[in-house]
């Protein structure tokens, strides 16, 4: 079995795309033998807790002659690609998320972590939903089976927060400084989003090498 971890944040574009990317190439070249494990890996964990208005965020990350309003054109079109779709005209605010990680991590314990992933993007990025409302966190949690003092417990929990560290220690003790990135069978790392042919190559690769 190979495991493919992938670091990433639910308020990274490229990581919703990454992700999307690396299960359709899997599913579209019938490669058995995968298993997928999403980790956390915080984009901007200085934040403040009440998060950032988003067009400030972005002038504080980019500078301030960066159109905050505009994102590259090629973003949309990868996202296309994948059947993604990216709203930011409804994206006000731009979230610590913290809080979605430690939800992830109580959601690994029902085997639910992979789906409430995919449910934190397309809120984010397709819904423009504020993650850092807790009645959002309780309402996309519960819809996978957890209750809402599942959630309440899961943002408390210093288990959770520290594995978040963890995590984190371990992407970059493996030179992972960014998301998002692909760790395979614990030792080959595959930086950024890749083409779906690059990703396909490397996985036939790999796949040979853990037989």
């Amino acid at each position: 079995m190979l495991k493919i971890e992938i670091f990433s944040d639910v308020i990274c574009p490229w990581c919703f795309i990454g992700s999307k990317r690396i299960r359709r190439v899997i599913h579209d070249e019938m490669l058995d033998g995968i298993e997928i494990v999403h980790r956390p890996y915080q984009l901007s964990p200085r934040l403040p807790k009440e998060g950032r208005e988003r067009r400030q965020a972005t002038k504080t990350r980019h500078g301030d002659n960066h159109d905050s309003a505009g994102m590259p054109e090629h973003l949309f079109q990868e996202a296309s690609e994948e059947g993604i779709e990216l709203n930011y005209e409804k994206i006000h605010y731009v979230p610590n998320t913290e809080n979605v990680h430690l939800l992830i991590e109580r959601a690994r314990q029902i085997d639910r972590a992979n789906e409430l992933v995919d449910l934190f993007f397309e809120a984010y990025f397709s819904s423009g939903l504020d993650l850092r409302e807790d009645q959002l966190l309780i309402d996309i949690g519960t819809s996978i089976g957890l209750t809402a003092e599942d959630v309440i417990g899961a943002i408390k929990s210093p288990v959770h927060k520290k594995e978040l560290v963890n995590q984190r220690e371990r992407a970059e003790d493996f030179g992972i400084s960014g998301v998002p990135g692909f760790l395979l069978d614990n030792r080959y790392v595959i930086p950024g989003t890749q083409s779906a042919e690059t990703l396909t190559q490397i996985l036939r690769r790999v796949l040979e090498k853990v037989a």
